[in-house]
């Protein structure tokens, strides 16, 4: 039976009843401990300071942890209990919990007088285990784990209870994203598009996706089983292929291999396969991803680049606008026969390949260009416009197009000049301006509008007539000026116009704002685009209601006078319709210019008031083109007064001059602005603004030049590290001669002298001395060997040997002369190909070959005859990117292949280390000196030297060789 109480969370002090019968737990607290030592006289204190002690080591724990008296009410609580509610519970007001709301793991409400606190109270037990989640005063929720234990005082009774919070939202989080990306990945693994494999460190398939086996029951006909080799279930003849590609993966190499291989419908299929080693976490290779991939269409598609690209300069040689490529050092490397062309009509040049622009276009316009180029380097797109005066006298407007040329792995290797002559264009934008500007002094309403009627457009002439504004038409329906007994009038015009017909002299009613009817002509033509398609309709409305009183007072007193006053009317009303289509058309092509442009591209009269914006310029600003038309620019925009763009453009309105700045906005943005005055017979009729924004190549060019400092730093220190090394080497080789030196002295005495000592006691000495003196003489040899191997090792120094031409051809036959015995001792065959001429040391190179040849006929089988093969070949640019060589030098590979006693491939890098031997030297003479004054001598010519053997098949050993010798 659990008693509860509503005393204090503390045992009785003294003078109360603190004794607890013989079956009460024996339970020691806190205060028991502090009540026994008072007892004991100890200072008062000592007590205070135990006290606090159990207080700090509360606030100390890096878990939430609060108590309640036996009521549930809290009286304790630390701060992490604090950062985890969101809040500060009252003592001796807030019950059980001091979160805000708590909920089921479910989500759904938990009352606080079921949650774990209220169920240790009320039972009298810990509850534990039981997950819950928490809601802070904010909102946001957390995973809690409690520990509710009770708390009982000396005499048993439940006196309140203690929780423990643990947070464990970051682990249900880190649970859950673990789920999915297992999910995903198993996802991918069999939905993937290629075929996969995994195999383990027994080469046996443990997995396999679908399309693994999809593709393997076309080809061979069945199902692969999970569990068998993988040398089971592919064709015998390819078993030793795959062995070769899985050992490779198993020791770390990525292998790729293409095969063809012909499925059951008869039809070859092309395959890209993929070894990769699969680590476990401490990187161990435990197994093998292979990774097959369908490229029948890729192999097909290459015919089909080929022609493409016939077709693609085809495309460039007869495109209408010029274009001409260029290196990064401005020298032309290819044009077309419109770039040719031009540039011969307006500047009198002749463009002409490997010569630089300055050079073929002259010094002022070349130094422009050069100047252009130097930006586009760095990966900006350019486009300019220029004014040329050409031999015959005229004046030429050239646009140029200036765009980086990127290799396949993004890096700038030249640049695309693209220009057109825009003469006619800027003609037309001439033109076009002053069609504006007759459309807006028109005594007649020129409106446009869709094809469902909707007005588009709306003159002055349109808001004298009707007493419309354009704010108050724009968008609207025609309709809205048409008396309902004429209503019928509309569908049928709309109808003629999709046609393609006009209505001309259509002369009808129409009711203005103020409800007044009005005599009106209507003109009404249809409007194309630039592609000829219908898209609207463009309406010239002329007030004739004075005109036909006039007409009726005529008709009665000079109606001879009437025919030929129509016939003006006409006339003239079909001259201002012709005008009103030509400038429909050239203001429908303006805008839809404008409003391609990703600039911010804003048009202003001579008084800085806004008469036309892009669409890039309302999607930043958020303001649309009809609130702002007709207003300033301080109108619209009050706080940029003195700013960069509002100098800019007082300044082009004052000066008739372009203007060009760089900006920094309010946000942070970086422009660069270009102001142009707008001109009419040289009378400035306002400017157009365009905002370019910089802000991604100034941030990138900022990073750039922090990467480009940290180098620099670090390739001082490297520098500084490569002198102490070359320091180093230097004080070593000279030890290594001086040592090797000194050395020849003494062994010649030892063999002099045994020698002596031999040939003088003869006679006298038994078979066991004469061994020893064998001994002697056999250990001076091999040291004077070693000896002379270290000297030339030391000796072997690139700077102080002359480069020339040297034929290779002459190198390995000097090397085989000096080989013909032990050749035809052993019957050897030696083939070889035809090597190249390169520029090397005669001298280096014949110890090298020397050296690679004798290993070929040292290390041969005693079974068999030795097969030399000595072939060559030149590198490929991707062969050469793989090995990290200079790419603008030649290089060639020569490989010595010979059937020999081979080695473990994992001792590939162990044999160029000096005195390592792979061999018994009983069996096989040598100083271990031999490979590495290879490597020396290899890497004197700036090459590269590396070992393919298999112990017990024969080894190969790959030299790379460039053609020519820097400085």
């Amino acid at each position: 039976m659990i008693t509860k109480t509503t005393g204090p969370l503390y045992p009785p002090q003294d003078g109360e009843s603190s004794t607890a019968n013989d079956n009460s737990p024996k339970k020691t607290t806190a205060r028991k401990r502090l009540t026994h030592l008072h007892k004991q006289e100890f200072p008062l204190d000592l007590a205070d300071t135990i006290i606090e002690q159990y207080r700090q080591l509360l606030e100390g724990m890096p878990v939430a942890i609060y108590t309640t008296n036996a009521q549930g009410v809290i009286n304790l609580y630390n701060q992490e209990a604090v950062k985890l509610w969101g809040r500060e519970p009252i003592i001796g007001k807030d019950m059980w919990c001091g979160s805000w709301k708590i909920y089921n793991i479910d989500g759904s409400p938990m009352a606080l007088s079921r949650c774990p606190m209220a169920l240790t109270l009320q039972e009298g037990r810990a509850v534990t285990g039981h997950e819950i989640i928490i809601e802070r005063p904010d909102g946001t929720r957390r995973n809690v784990l409690p520990s509710p234990k009770p708390i009982f005082n000396p005499n048993g009774v439940l006196i309140g209870a203690i929780n423990t919070l643990i947070d464990i939202t970051e682990w249900k989080r880190t649970e859950d994203e673990i789920r999915k990306s297992e999910a995903n990945l198993r996802a991918i693994f069999d939905n993937s598009k290629d075929a996969y494999m995994l195999i383990d460190s027994n080469e046996r398939i443990v997995a396999l996706n679908q399309v693994c086996n999809h593709l393997y029951r076309n080809i061979h006909g069945k199902d692969i089983v999970p569990g068998v080799s993988i040398y089971d279930v592919i064709p015998a003849e390819n078993v030793e292929v795959m062995k070769s590609h899985v050992w490779k993966a198993f020791s770390g190499e990525a292998v790729q291999n293409r095969t063809k291989r012909t499925g059951k419908n008869g039809k070859d299929v092309w395959l890209r396969g993929i070894y990769n080693p699969v680590k476990s976490e401490s990187g161990t290779i435990i197994g093998v991803c292979i990774s097959v991939s369908n490229i029948t269409d890729e192999v097909v598609s290459q015919s089909v680049i080929r022609e493409s690209e016939a077709n693609l300069r085809a495309l460039f040689d007869n495109a209408k606008d010029g274009f001409v490529l260029i290196d990064l050092n401005a020298n032309i490397l290819a044009f077309n026969h419109a770039a040719a062309d031009l540039y011969s009509k307006v500047t009198g040049k002749k463009l002409s390949i490997n010569k630089s622009v300055p050079e073929v276009l002259g010094v002022e316009l070349g130094a422009y260009l050069v100047a252009v180029l130097e930006k586009v380097k760095s990966g900006e797109s350019i486009e300019r416009k220029s004014k040329q005066h050409g031999l015959d006298g005229k004046d030429y407007w050239l646009r140029g197009f200036y765009n980086p040329v990127r290799s396949s792995d993004g890096s700038i290797i030249g640049i695309c000049m693209g220009v057109s002559d825009i003469s006619a264009e800027m003609e037309a934008n001439s033109f076009s301006l002053q069609l504006a500007a007759i459309v807006q002094s028109s005594e007649d309403a020129i409106v446009g509008k869709t094809f469902e009627g909707i007005v588009t457009s709306w003159n002055p002439g349109a808001q004298r007539i009707f007493g419309y504004t354009p704010e108050e038409m724009i968008g609207q329906s025609i309709t809205k000026l048409i008396p309902q007994d004429r209503l019928d009038e509309e569908p049928k015009i709309l109808e003629r116009l999709k046609k393609g017909e006009r209505v001309e002299h259509f002369e009808t009613i129409r009711i203005t704002k103020s409800g007044e009817r009005r005599n009106i002509s209507l003109i009404i033509s249809p409007i194309r685009n630039a592609g000829g398609n219908l898209v609207g309709a463009s309406k010239v409305a002329r007030d004739i209601t004075e005109q036909k009183i006039l007409q009726e007072k005529l008709r009665i007193a000079e109606a001879n006078f009437r025919d030929e006053l129509e016939r003006v009317v006409r006339t003239r009303t079909i001259e201002l319709k012709e005008k009103n289509d030509e400038l429909t058309q050239q203001k429908d092509f303006i805008e839809t210019v404008l409003d391609s442009s990703i600039d911010q591209i804003c048009v202003y009269d001579k008084d800085s008031r806004f008469i036309g914006v892009n669409k890039a310029f309302s999607q930043s600003s958020k303001i649309k083109a009809h609130e702002i038309l007709g207003k300033s620019f301080l109108e619209v925009f009050p706080s940029y007064k003195n700013s960069d763009i509002h100098k800019t453009l007082e300044k082009t309105l004052a000066t008739n001059e372009p203007v060009t700045i760089q900006s920094t906005s309010l946000t942070g943005h970086h422009y660069a602005i270009y102001s142009v005055p707008l001109t009419q017979n040289n009378i400035n009729q306002g400017a157009i603004v365009i905002a370019h924004d910089n802000t991604t190549i100034i941030e990138a060019n900022e990073k750039l030049e922090s990467i480009s400092e940290k180098l620099r730093a670090a390739n001082d220190l490297l520098e500084e590290k490569n002198s102490d090394l070359e320091r180093s080497n230097s004080e070593l080789e000279r030890f290594a001669y001086v040592a090797s030196h000194d050395l020849q002295e003494p062994l010649r005495k030892i063999q002099m002298f045994a020698g002596r000592i031999r040939s003088h006691n003869k006679e006298r000495m038994d078979e066991t001395s004469q061994n020893y003196f064998n001994k002697i003489d056999a250990s001076s040899e091999r040291m004077s060997s070693l000896i002379k191997d270290i000297l030339n090792y030391s000796r072997l120094k690139a700077s102080e040997q002359e480069f020339e031409p040297t034929d290779l051809n002459e190198i390995i036959d000097h090397a085989l002369t000096d080989y013909d015995l032990l050749i035809e001792e052993k019957k050897a065959k030696i083939e070889i190909d035809k090597l190249p001429i390169i520029a090397g040391v005669p001298a280096q190179l014949d110890q090298l070959f020397h050296n690679l040849i004798g290993n070929a006929l040292k290390f041969s089988k005693d079974d068999t005859i030795p097969i030399i093969s000595i072939t060559a070949h030149k590198l490929t640019i991707k062969r050469i990117l793989e090995k990290e060589l200079d790419t603008s030098n030649t290089y060639y590979e020569i490989i010595i292949k010979d059937s020999g006693i081979g080695f473990d491939q994992e001792f590939s890098e162990k044999i160029f280390v000096i005195f390592q031997r792979l061999n018994e030297r009983t069996k096989y003479e040598g100083t271990g000196i031999g490979l590495a004054l290879c490597r020396k001598i290899v890497d004197n010519h700036c090459g590269l030297i590396f070992a393919e053997s298999k112990e017990g098949e024969g080894s190969e050993f790959h030299i790379i060789l460039p053609e020519k010798q820097k400085n």
